[in-house]
């Protein structure tokens, strides 16, 4: 991972939305959310919209992160969180939707943009 890290920098620096993606079932997972925030907020414009993305809720009676802990940590580092399941397909449209229509908010170009988006997005849900 180190080798590529000058590469990976170069990608960050235009970003609008960066995905932070966690394992609700591994804590060390979660742990390293940590340093990749960092990463992130090191390289990228501070408009940047981050999410946080919990994969696996549905093993949700394995969980080793807590929703307050999760909730907290998200509130403390503003940025937004959703947690997913791509076995039982919760949520995996809204863990990209609900970022990129923050940073189209910021960016102002929501008004815009808006229904061409929205379409798309039905699209896919069909």
């Amino acid at each position: 991972m180190y080798a590529y890290r000058p590469l990976t920098n170069s990608y960050y620096s235009e970003a609008v939305v960066a995905l932070i993606l966690y394992d609700i079932t591994n804590r060390t997972s979660f742990k390293n959310v940590e340093g990749w925030l960092k990463e992130l907020r090191d390289h990228t414009d501070p408009d940047t919209v981050i999410g946080l993305i919990g994969t696996k809720s549905d093993l949700c009676h394995l969980r080793a992160v807590t929703k307050e802990e999760i909730t907290s940590f998200a509130l403390k580092e503003r940025v937004l969180c959703i947690e997913t399941s791509a076995l039982d397909d919760i949520n995996v449209n809204t863990a990209f939707h609900c970022p990129i229509t923050q940073a189209l908010r910021i960016k102002g170009q929501y008004g815009e943009l808006r229904t061409n988006f929205c379409m798309k997005i039905n699209r896919m849900n069909r």
